[in-house]
């Protein structure tokens, strides 16, 4: 019975070498005589601001950007932009897609069919480009795929200009935005500017008063004029009276005058201050509040201006652009790193197999034992 248990083993031994013999065989022609030649290009960029206030001193780090954490955040944008559908479909445009990656040949897993939904080739696209991008530094590194030289150096150079489009873009989006936001703040601070200068014409307009100041003054000088006046009288008055008796012409002349210059002042006074008069102490409050916002608005005009002046030429110092640090260039030989890549993948995975079979097949005998 021993006998027969080993005799199993062993041929099951040989079945699993077999196996694993023709399992490598297969392998190893996929990889290094089926499987297609794919070609790397690599590229490496990085998106900065004009001005950059973090890093006054003048070195290679402020100038290309590397460091600068708003450029890193720019940069993470651009990673995803590269890898959305929009840009495969502005690629499609440029290139012929199915054609550059359509299956050939005996290597069935490599290439896409001219078939295949826009969700298989778009997931087909982001395996043949990869975006890394260094925290750190801010450094993207653009990598391209593609079964021909000319090809994965094509699509390397077309994601370049579409990630500087996308930066552009950026830079006219915010500077519109800031622009206009600047002109609808001035808009409004002119236009209540205005309707407060309007409304002062206006007011001088219904009263007949170009000057209430000057008019109130002059009110006062003529009342002033008169109280003088009045008193130059009275005192006139009080001489007549210890000259004259109470009932002679002079004393009732005079008396006529001091009492015609008190309704005259009175006249005067009562003019100034009512509603059927000038009102001008009323006239004065309302004109001014009047000038009290004409000086205020005018104020926030002068500070809209100044703000919107600053925003935009601020705008214009935060404006992108993007470095291409490293150009990419025409690859002469195949990338082979897949290659060896897959295939010691599987010898890793047949040996981790293997072992454990073995493992599993030795505990097996020791219990026959």
């Amino acid at each position: 019975e021993k006998v027969i248990v080993y005799y199993d083993l062993e041929k099951l031994n040989k079945f699993f070498i077999l196996i694993f013999s023709s399992l490598t065989f297969v392998t190893f022609s996929y990889y290094y005589l089926i499987g297609r030649s794919k070609y790397l290009v690599t590229s490496s960029l990085v998106v900065r601001k004009t001005s950059n206030n973090q890093n006054p001193g003048l070195s290679l780090s402020s100038i290309i950007g590397v460091g600068n954490q708003q450029s890193l955040e720019d940069a993470r944008y651009v990673e995803v932009y590269v890898q959305s559908p929009q840009v495969l479909q502005d690629l499609e445009d440029e290139l012929d897609f199915n054609r550059a990656y359509s299956k050939k040949g005996l290597d069935v897993f490599s290439g896409i069919k001219p078939s295949s939904s826009r969700e298989t080739k778009y997931r087909f696209f982001k395996n043949q480009i990869k975006v890394s991008l260094n925290s750190n530094s801010g450094i993207i590194e653009l990598t391209t795929y593609a079964f021909k030289p000319e090809d994965a150096l094509k699509i390397n150079r077309f994601l370049i200009k579409q990630t500087e489009i996308f930066v552009n873009s950026l830079n006219q989006e915010v500077y519109k935005r800031q622009l206009d936001f600047g002109k609808e703040q001035i808009a409004m601070a002119k236009l209540k500017l205005d309707n407060e200068i309007k409304k002062l014409e206006t007011f001088q307009s219904n009263y007949k008063m170009l000057n209430i100041e000057y008019e109130s003054k002059s009110t006062l000088n003529m009342i002033a004029g008169l109280e003088s006046k009045l008193v130059d009288l009275q005192i006139k008055l009080s001489d007549a009276k210890r000259l004259f008796l109470d009932n002679t012409p002079e004393i009732k002349y005079l008396s006529d005058q001091v009492d015609i210059l008190k309704k005259q002042i009175e006249k005067e006074r009562t003019k100034l201050v009512s509603e059927d008069g000038l009102a001008l102490n009323k006239r004065s409050a309302e004109i001014n509040e009047i000038k009290s916002n004409i000086s205020f608005l005018k104020e926030i005009y002068k500070t809209t201006l100044a703000t919107s002046e600053s925003n935009r030429v601020d705008s214009s110092q935060q404006q992108r652009f993007l470095a291409i640090l490293s150009e990419p260039l025409k690859p002469e030989e195949e990338w082979n790193y897949w290659r060896h890549k897959g295939f010691l993948t599987y010898i890793s995975i047949l040996i981790i197999i293997g072992s454990l079979g073995k493992f599993i097949l030795g505990i097996a005998d020791n219990h026959r034992d």
